[in-house]
């Protein structure tokens, strides 16, 4: 579930983001299993609502955008990462940047190179700190611990 000024915005199992009011009263439902680029077991894991952009992030690692004003016209800006579902999406309030985190441990931004590339060497330093710990600790015989939680903030 997504809360922004306008209300709020959910997904699901069933391929459609249900926008509600503030009072959790239903707006609008958009099906994206019924549209072009639909596809019979689309699921729904993430959304994020701002004016009249929605963004929603699939079990398969994809990112549609839809317009409010034209639901039935989604667009596909982004296919995933290489494994995994997709469990984190965020769109930056200002810029046409978009930050993805995934089951494969990475976290992603579709935007500008320049900006993209910082962001992947900042993942590339915290997966390979983490790989260590981990090595350290299967070496040493203790049971590897969770991997912590990456913030996902904007550079």
């Amino acid at each position: 579930m997504y809360a922004c000024e306008e209300g709020f915005a959910t997904g699901g199992r069933d391929g459609c983001i249900r926008l509600w009011d503030t009072d959790f009263k239903p707006i609008t439902k958009i099906d994206l299993r019924e549209t072009d680029q639909g596809y019979k077991g689309l699921s729904i894991r993430s959304v994020c609502w701002k004016a009249d952009r929605i963004l929603a992030g699939t079990q398969d690692s994809e990112i549609f955008e839809v317009m409010v004003r034209e639901r039935d016209k989604p667009l596909l800006i982004m296919q995933g990462h290489c494994e995994g579902e997709l469990w984190g999406l965020a769109a930056h309030p200002k810029k046409p940047l978009v930050v993805t985190g995934s089951d494969d441990r990475s976290v992603r931004v579709c935007g500008s190179e320049k900006q993209q590339g910082n962001a992947e060497e900042a993942v590339e330093r915290e997966n390979s700190a983490w790989e260590e710990k981990e090595q350290e600790e299967k070496e040493a015989g203790t049971k590897a611990s969770t991997m912590p939680s990456l913030q996902m903030g904007w550079l």
